[in-house]
């Protein structure tokens, strides 16, 4: 029997220096990355509301077009406050339901009610004012579907009628120096009513 005569060598065994990333490094460093930029994407679209004012236009003209369709057949609108319509679920984000009121997506405290044959609803305010842009946007989006919109600092809603600000839009009437007035105000709301 011939047993090989094998010398221990421990230098053998020793680690050696790495070149580059392993995969797993180079995983952990791309997730890392990833998650930056998510970060800072989500803050510059809270900064720059525009970004988010197509979006915000979209769900309040499903939220007013939805409304319509539940309230509708009833033909009485007068029920409609923001507690009845979270309560069916057609409250959709960026708009916010809390506490029984609605707020928009950029924080402003919404209103939101109704008559017999209308019902009216607010957008904006002073709690995160609104760019003039995102204020065009944002009539242009919801124009369609209301019968009577005002824009500006004191546009209300009330018993499902509103008042104040400049008025845009009365029946199939526009007037563009409302709009453009409107927008051009701090801290503006914009006001539609529809039946």
């Amino acid at each position: 029997m011939n047993i090989h005569k094998t010398a221990f060598k421990p230098q053998a065994f020793q680690a050696k220096l790495q070149r580059g990333m392993s995969m797993i490094e180079m995983a952990a460093w791309t997730l890392l990355a990833g998650i930056v930029a998510a970060i800072v994407l989500s803050s510059l679209g809270v900064l720059k509301g525009g970004i988010n004012a197509g979006n915000l236009g979209e769900k309040a003209l499903y939220l007013a077009m939805d409304i319509q369709k539940h309230w509708n057949r009833a033909n009485d609108y007068t029920s409609v406050t923001a507690a009845e319509v979270d309560k069916i679920g057609i409250v959709k984000n960026p708009i916010k339901f809390d506490a029984g009121q609605l707020y928009d997506g950029y924080g402003n405290q919404m209103a939101l009610n109704g008559s017999r044959i209308t019902f009216a609803m607010t957008l904006g305010g002073t709690a995160a004012p609104m760019d003039k842009d995102d204020c065009a946007n944002l009539v242009a989006r919801l124009e369609p579907v209301a019968m009577a919109i005002r824009v500006g600092a004191s546009a209300a809603a009330n018993a499902g009628v509103i008042s104040g600000g400049n008025l845009y839009k009365n029946g199939a009437t526009l007037d563009q120096t409302g709009l453009t007035t409107g927008c051009a105000e701090a801290g503006t709301k914009i006001a539609i009513q529809v039946r």
